[in-house]
């Protein structure tokens, strides 16, 4: 009698397993269906579309010009965005970000561009070249080619000096780390 009593009680158990299976397999179902019409007493808003075309990329050079014109970047500062596929930019020719772009900043001492000073950059320089390249980044990511003068009596043939500063790390510099970073990786000529 005993065993048919466990039998009995196996097949109960079974039974609620086999119910509870279904329940559940029913509930994932009813939450699992498309969602449910608004209620009738809300408004049902129109989708949104869209009523303009979007806005053409502006030209960096404009853009870093703006950036100079609002105090963000130091006057003296020469800057300008250059896609090195299609090569140098004629006058009125606008640019856009492309992957084969690059930046170029000088760092000039004597806060007139293109003049010979035999001294290299001081604190101050290197600190208005790194926030020329931190706005460049905000306008369009790209390589930076800095370039500045110095006079190495090592080197007396010119004073001319240029690093490529990758993308990734221009756009955190400061001024300490681009001068490390210039001072070591910086070629002549």
């Amino acid at each position: 009698m005993s065993h048919r009593l466990l039998v009995r009680l196996s097949l109960a158990a079974a039974g609620l397993v086999a119910v509870a299976v279904v329940a559940l397999v029913a509930l994932v179902f009813a939450t699992a269906g498309p969602p449910s019409l608004p209620h009738p007493s809300l408004p049902v808003l129109p989708s949104p579309v869209p009523t303009t075309a979007a806005a053409p990329a502006a030209d960096p050079n404009a853009q870093a010009r703006a950036e100079i014109a609002s105090g963000a970047v130091a006057i003296a500062t020469a800057l300008l965005y250059t896609d090195t596929i299609s090569g140098s930019i004629t006058a009125g020719q606008q640019i856009t970000c492309s992957p084969s772009g690059r930046w170029s900043v000088a760092i000039d001492p004597e806060n007139v561009i293109g003049h010979p000073y035999p001294a290299s950059p001081s604190k101050q320089d290197w600190t208005q070249g790194a926030q020329a390249i931190v706005v460049a980044q905000t306008i369009c990511p790209a390589p930076v080619l800095v370039s500045w003068l110095a006079h190495d009596p090592s080197h007396p043939m010119t004073n001319n000096w240029t690093v490529l500063l990758p993308s990734g790390l221009a756009v955190f510099i400061d001024s300490p780390t681009l001068q490390k970073y210039a001072l070591r990786h910086g070629r002549q000529g």
